[in-house]
């Protein structure tokens, strides 16, 4: 794995929190910086993964998203001999 840049930082967390990172890095075989910034990755993942879905989904719908326009195209190239 390619090793990329590191910054260090502070980061502030309730007790329990803390606590919680702790154990469930402990149980993934990950120090605590591990996790968090697995962590931190999955998430930034997730939202993004969020907004192409929320962008496609926009620009799939409506009236004038249909592919109806392409449907002779289509048969062009699909009846070519």
């Amino acid at each position: 794995m390619p090793s990329r840049p590191i910054r260090t930082t502070a980061l502030r967390l309730p007790a329990d929190l803390h606590e919680l990172a702790s154990t469930l890095a402990r149980k993934k075989g990950m120090s605590f910086n591990a996790f968090v910034a697995w962590s931190l990755e999955r998430v930034a993942r997730e939202e993004e993964e969020h907004e192409l879905f929320e962008g496609y989904t926009i620009a799939g719908g409506g009236d004038d998203s249909t592919t109806e326009w392409a449907m002779p195209a289509a048969a062009e190239v699909v009846l070519l001999d």
